[in-house]
């Protein structure tokens, strides 16, 4: 019997274009996952994007320190300023 099981990297990187929707109760690990997948090569996603087609948008953008990795790298691997604004 042969099984086939696809790396992280074929499931999400293997598209032209991504959108997620995350949806969950607070406190459950949203944006945690999100940092994953941005940041974590094995995931496919970190190269597949380039930097100024990148678009996060979080409630908890400038509270959760989970974003602070997240803007870190986007910050260094961009060739343009990059805008972190807070918006109602």
């Amino acid at each position: 019997m042969n099984s086939f099981e696809p790396t992280k990297s074929q499931i999400f990187g293997s598209f032209d274009s991504f959108r997620l929707l995350i949806t969950a109760s607070s406190g459950s690990g949203k944006s945690q996952l999100v940092k994953t997948l941005m940041l974590d090569p094995s995931m496919g996603l970190y190269y597949k994007f380039a930097i100024d087609k990148v678009f996060v948008f979080s409630p908890t953008l400038h509270i959760d320190d989970a974003w602070v990795d997240v803007k870190d790298s986007l910050e260094k691997r961009s060739t343009k300023e990059c805008r972190f604004n807070e918006h109602e």
